[in-house]
């Protein structure tokens, strides 16, 4: 793609439909419906835009369409999803005036609706091995985890490294989801390593791996140290973490002091997370080379 573009190549952007860390509008371009991200460091955006090229051909990543350069910025042109992973789970918010006219969120959240009514959980008893449990992802769920899983295990080849949280997952409406780039931290969803100024690896994709399948599969998208509401608190918590504190956290109540860290579905689920959340970035897994653990975590439905 060349950095000269034809005047008739400029979408034309809508209302604001997200900002966390920047700011992402609707928008049409040829005669299409897009999502339009403005990135306000150009350097942050060129990297994007060279790691969107490099993995194009991988269906659990946003597509990019093509970018443009307005008044020294650069405007990413992405495919078109219906809302996020974090609004799936969480979006209650009442209608406005302003919303009555607005057929983007009209739309939005009568899929979000649907989804929280009729595909989240099974409410059946099930056998796993020799464990009996009540309750169950539905497979429509599944293939969500699964589709984060995919795209996190794909870029542990890039040089680039994601921010993992469910801002920056998004859903389409076949319910598939799909990775946004970004390299905007966000408070809540950084490993304990950020704190310590080691940087970022594949090890810290890995914790964001664990935070992410854990709020899907914990059945209300909660966060495993605290409110999902109070991503400083949380951060406050993951950055104190100690293998010992780590330990005491997967036994006792840390969920506002009513749920413990797991997974009420599934033991192998559970062990995965406990993994992929250690604090210490040496002892959690390469999931390049965990997919019978993977498989076994969520094999009650087959994972298409």
């Amino acid at each position: 793609m060349d950095m000269d573009m034809e005047m008739d190549n400029n979408p034309t952007r809508g209302p604001l439909i997200a900002s966390h860390q920047v700011n992402i509008y609707n928008g049409n371009w040829k005669g299409r419906e897009v999502a339009i991200k403005c990135p306000q460091d150009k350097r942050k955006a060129i990297e994007e835009i060279n790691c969107y090229k490099a993995n194009d051909h991988c269906q659990t990543i946003v597509r990019l369409h093509d970018y443009v350069e307005n008044d020294g910025k650069l405007e990413l042109i992405l495919e078109k999803s219906t809302c996020s992973l974090m609004e799936l789970f969480s979006f209650d918010t009442p209608l406005r005036p302003d919303h009555l006219e607005n057929v983007h969120f009209e739309r939005k959240l009568e899929f979000i609706k649907d989804f929280q009514k009729h595909d989240v959980w099974e409410d059946t008893w099930h056998v796993v091995g020799e464990k009996k449990y009540y309750g169950y992802p539905t497979p429509k769920l599944l293939n969500i985890i699964r589709d984060i899983v995919d795209a996190v295990v794909y870029l542990q080849k890039s040089e680039f490294r994601p921010n993992l949280d469910p801002n920056h997952i998004l859903i389409f409406h076949d319910l598939r989801a799909k990775l946004l780039m970004s390299q905007s931290d966000a408070k809540g969803w950084k490993g304990p390593e950020i704190q310590r100024q080691q940087g970022k690896t594949t090890k810290h994709d890995m914790f964001g791996l664990g935070l992410l399948i854990y709020f899907c599969a914990s059945k209300k998208g909660y966060h495993p140290f605290g409110e999902i509401e109070s991503p400083d608190k949380c951060q406050r918590i993951i950055n104190q973490m100690t293998r010992q504190t780590y330990n005491q956290m997967t036994r006792q109540t840390v969920l506002s002091n009513k749920a413990k860290i797991r997974i009420s579905h599934s033991s192998e689920a559970q062990h995965l997370v406990n993994k992929l959340l250690q604090c210490d970035p040496e002892e959690r897994p390469d999931v390049r080379h965990e997919n019978k653990l993977l498989h076994t975590s969520f094999k009650k439905t087959e994972l298409n």
